[in-house]
């Protein structure tokens, strides 16, 4: 007998406007600011147009992106979310920076060097809060730089220009009077990272660097402590990466020393890491490897977004070859590197220590980016394994399982040597 006929494919329920909108979004009775995601890039001016019908200003409407950004209350967002050229509609997320000479030879750079590895011909790009462009400990290797930043009532730009957006030279420069508050500078962090990566004193002192400034600073003492502080927003980064992946320099790994929300497994398919995600998997296609800060909180995982399964997510290890006893840890991470007490260049030709996994971050991006000049036909994925099989591992437990993270060994991954014995580490309590 003949089969039966096959049943029709059902057809896909589209998704309601009120599933578009994050729960929560401006229920409070104010304005929201909130990331719209478009179905194609073309929709933009249309749905901006609508945006304005519904009252829904719109503050960032970046060129051929699936995305813009607007501000506005609950009711006038829903509105918006009817356009079926809407996606979805969800909260322009802030993260902070994850901030609280041994260091090189621990890693075995110092080897490195001494082999005539630096880096020279790559590029690592740093997405945080600037640079001084001058410092000596850069030796005029700054390629590149950008601005991404954002303008609300309490937030102001820190795009020199004065803009939420500007590129070439100066534009991620982290001495002027917007990173100043009460004689403090508050950009020092971006140039400490890029120093640790590839100043003089760094990881790969012949790499160049591209430096990206992606935050922006709140004037707001109930939300930040102290009279002003710095955040960056998710719009800020994911136009920074695609910034990056347009560069025709060749880079060999982004720096992301930041963090948000707290997560014990990959945050692939959270609501963020569903955007981010294809951001740090088209770098690394072009052999761009995402290397990102995994969090201080002490925490048995990772900060959003070094959750993403294809970022390099970043512990920090001590000067005694243990965890830091601030780092988070477990399955989640990739490697440990140096992040206490680490001496690093800061704005006005100075330096200062500072520890954090946004210090042990940028010892593995500068590592690949000294892995990559040394062997530029291979893939970045093998080389992030090379420096995976070749770290010293570390063994501990962390959600009731015991757990291997290897700790940077750079010497060992340029040679193909065998990786130290393994360090049980002391659970702290």
């Amino acid at each position: 007998s003949e089969p039966p006929p096959e049943s029709p494919a059902p057809t896909p329920t589209p998704t309601s406007p009120e599933d578009k909108v994050e729960e929560g979004l401006g229920v409070d009775g104010g304005t929201a600011r909130a990331i719209v995601e478009l179905t194609a890039p073309a929709e933009n001016a249309p749905v901006a147009a609508r945006a304005a019908a519904e009252s829904v200003n719109v503050v960032l409407q970046p060129q051929s992106q699936t995305f813009m950004v607007v501000e506005g209350t609950a009711e006038e967002l829903a509105k918006l979310a009817e356009d079926p050229r809407v996606a979805s509609i969800r909260r322009d997320r802030t993260y902070t920076p994850t901030q609280v000479g041994s260091n090189l030879t621990l890693i075995g750079a110092d080897q490195a060097h001494a082999k005539g590895h630096t880096g020279a011909g790559q590029a690592v790009a740093v997405l945080d809060t600037g640079i001084d462009p001058d410092h000596p400990w850069y030796n005029g290797r700054v390629v590149a730089e950008a601005c991404f930043s954002a303008v609300e009532p309490g937030v102001e730009t820190l795009c020199p220009n004065g803009q939420t957006q500007q590129s070439g030279p100066g534009a991620a420069d982290a001495t002027t009077a917007k990173c100043l508050s009460g004689g403090v500078n508050l950009c020092d962090h971006g140039s400490h990272v890029a120093g640790i990566a590839a100043g003089t004193g760094g990881v790969a002192p012949g790499a160049n660097i591209v430096a990206v400034q992606v935050f922006s600073r709140v004037n707001d003492k109930n939300l930040c402590g102290e009279p002003s502080c710095l955040l960056a927003y998710e719009s800020s980064l994911l136009q920074a990466m695609d910034y990056v992946a347009g560069l025709s320099e060749p880079v060999a790994a982004v720096n992301l020393s930041l963090g948000g929300m707290l997560y014990e497994g990959a945050c692939d398919t959270s609501e963020e890491g569903s955007v981010f995600k294809p951001k740090i998997d088209a770098l690394l296609a072009k052999g761009i490897a995402t290397v990102v800060a995994a969090g201080n909180e002490f925490f048995e995982g990772a900060s959003y977004p070094a959750c993403i399964s294809s970022a390099v997510a970043v512990g920090a290890n001590d000067g005694g070859d243990a965890i830091a006893d601030f780092s988070n840890r477990g399955a989640l991470l990739d490697l440990f590197a140096p992040g206490v007490d680490i001496e690093s260049s800061v704005p006005d030709n100075a330096t200062t220590v500072y520890s954090g996994t946004s210090m042990a971050t940028p010892h593995v991006a500068g590592a690949l980016a000294l892995m990559k000049a040394a062997s530029p036909a291979t893939p970045m994925a093998d080389l992030i394994d090379k420096l995976k099989t070749t770290g010293r591992p570390y063994v501990y437990e962390a959600n009731g399982t015991q757990v291997t993270t290897p700790r940077l060994d750079l010497a060992a991954a340029l040679a193909g040597a065998a990786p130290q014995p393994p360090i049980s580490q002391t659970p702290v309590a």
